[in-house]
């Protein structure tokens, strides 16, 4: 096989999946897709890793979802600790990313339709 068409099989542990649905290293997710779309590399699904996956996945689409509706919430609180007008001008930037929560929900819920 030339080297240029070389492709690498990849196994990931449920815990890997559950890291990466989660959010954590975004660059890694976004890397793997793209290696995995640009036929770089093929994930292979083993019988357990699929079994253990459906019995947490639930459970981590609340956590992230959870996650995303907290974040607004603990950074009024931060905003408590400013003085005016930067008090005024962070609930604003805070207000505008409450907004934007439906869309943030929709993309993380975008990673489990699969």
């Amino acid at each position: 096989m030339d080297p240029v068409d070389a492709f690498t099989y990849l196994i990931l542990d449920t815990n890997y999946w559950i890291y990466l649905a989660k959010g954590e290293h975004p660059e890694v997710f976004t890397e793997l897709i793209n290696e995995v779309d640009s036929g770089k590399i093929i994930l292979l699904l083993p019988e357990t890793v699929q079994y253990e996956w459906n019995m947490h996945k639930a459970a981590v689409i609340n956590e992230v979802e959870k996650s995303i509706l907290e974040q607004s919430e603990k950074a009024y609180q931060i905003a408590e600790f400013l003085s005016e007008p930067d008090k005024e001008s962070f609930k604003n930037i805070v207000d505008n990313y409450r907004n934007n929560e439906s869309n943030r929900l929709s993309i993380a819920n975008r990673k489990f339709e699969a």
